[in-house]
């Protein structure tokens, strides 16, 4: 087997080689940098838990976002000793990333654009994305069998009494 000599055989690490024909890097590194630092919205699990958890919830990440969209650093100088104490109480932070918004299935580096987009999931985090499918979101939670079921089962219920309503 021939040896491998630089990087010529490997162009992912020479970064000279593949060319940014969209202008992506510019982009992503203007305009999204200043967001990737990240928010917390803290409810207390009484009103989660409760009969309109997920309504809380809603109203919790709706207030964040208007606040976010006024002063998008309000409260970042918190940030790392906020998640800090959340850790060392043990309790679980739920996180979620991504965005429909990015447009996944748009993007093209050269080789055509995707056919299919996947991330890796980690335990108490949930992953937003847009679908292949024009309109269609992705959501993506991971959680143990158990706490997968019980929280299959609540959605479920709920989904049902909303569109009773209607």
């Amino acid at each position: 087997m021939a040896s491998l000599e630089g990087s010529q055989a490997l162009p992912l690490h020479n970064r000279d080689i593949i060319k940014d024909l969209n202008g992506l890097k510019h982009n992503f590194l203007e305009e999204l940098s200043w967001n990737l630092l990240g928010h917390m919205v803290s409810l207390k699990r009484s009103k989660l838990v409760g009969g309109n958890g997920i309504v809380e919830a809603a109203i919790a990440i709706g207030s964040k976002v208007r606040d976010f969209q006024f002063d998008a650093f309000k409260g970042v100088e918190n940030l790392m000793a906020d998640a800090k104490e959340i850790g060392q109480l043990g309790q679980h932070a739920v996180t979620i990333a991504g965005s429909p918004k990015m447009g996944a299935y748009e993007i093209d580096f050269g080789l055509g654009k995707p056919k299919k987009c996947e991330v890796l999931h980690i335990t108490f985090r949930i992953y937003l994305a847009d679908c292949r499918d024009d309109g269609g979101e992705k959501v993506g939670l991971v959680l143990e069998r158990v706490q997968m079921s019980n929280f299959s089962t609540i959605l479920e219920d709920y989904l049902r009494n909303i569109a009773s309503r209607d």
